[in-house]
């Protein structure tokens, strides 16, 4: 995928009015409890549970469903524009900051599968990642599994 502008991430991705919203997290964080969250209060098309790609094509940022999945089993082989990103972290009440750069791109190198058995492709994938975190809106989500985080980040990412 790197060759050609993409990288698979340990992530969800949904889409809610044509637009797509990745979370990311490391396991257990609730990623897909996020995805089915939005499914369940906004309507969310819940894209793929884990493992999406995300490419650039002509500019845009386009996440993709990919023919597997880990626990969950949804996998739709379907496309959308990516309006953000979503680190996901456990809390006791629903926060959410924008992040800069710096801070998305230190996310995701963790969050990245990353081909690091071939130099040139691992110089790309760090290219592409860094376009990635200074062209695509990161957001660090403090939540609870609950409605508010589902709106809160929504009206956050709509506003944003």
């Amino acid at each position: 995928m790197v060759m050609r502008d993409g990288i698979p991430l340990h992530a969800s991705l949904v889409e809610k009015d044509g637009f797509g919203v990745i979370f990311l997290g490391p396991s257990g964080m609730g990623k897909s409890t996020q995805a089915k969250l939005w499914e369940k209060y906004l309507g969310a098309d819940f894209i793929i549970g884990d493992r999406p790609g995300l490419r650039k094509i002509d500019g845009k940022w386009i996440g993709f469903g990919m023919p597997w999945d880990g626990k969950d089993g949804i996998h739709r082989q379907t496309n959308v524009p990516v309006r953000a990103l979503v680190w996901l972290e456990q809390a006791m009440e629903n926060r959410i900051f924008a992040m800069n750069p710096v801070e998305a791109m230190t996310v995701m190198l963790k969050q990245a599968m990353m081909p690091v058995w071939d130099d040139m492709a691992m110089n790309g994938a760090t290219a592409l990642m860094g376009a990635m975190a200074q062209e695509l809106p990161m957001y660090h989500l403090r939540c609870l599994p609950d409605e508010a985080a589902v709106r809160l980040t929504y009206e956050t990412i709509c506003k944003g």
